[in-house]
């Protein structure tokens, strides 16, 4: 398989990895999952965030990488950046979820909690 046959089966797998349909990571939970944040949106990345927009990097394979070839950013909104598919929305930001009181609440980055 040449490099560039490598590089198109990555980039679909990712494509497709990105598109599936999930369930639900809480036990015993049959919903599909939707976009969940790795990071609190109404924390950290509120107070990164350039009217309501981040930069990520964009992808970039490992092959190119150790070719020099530069990294690249990517500005993204607030509500795409840094998700995945893990809990149902019930579970996620529900009533039930052990995640609602941390996203709700606000965040003061100081010099002490830095």
């Amino acid at each position: 398989m040449t490099e560039r046959e490598v590089a198109n089966t990555f980039d679909k797998s990712l494509r497709a990895a990105k598109t599936k349909t999930r369930g639900c990571m809480y036990p015993d939970c049959d919903q599909q999952a939707t976009r969940s944040h790795v990071f609190q949106k109404n924390g950290v990345l509120s107070l990164l965030a350039e009217k309501q927009h981040l930069f990520t990097v964009d992808g970039v394979r490992t092959h190119q990488f150790d070719q020099g070839s530069p990294l690249r950013s990517k500005r993204v909104g607030i509500n795409d950046v840094y998700t995945f598919k893990g809990f149902c929305k019930r579970h996620d930001l529900g009533p039930l979820s052990q995640f609602k009181g941390c996203e709700k609440s606000s965040v003061t980055v100081s010099p002490s909690n830095r």
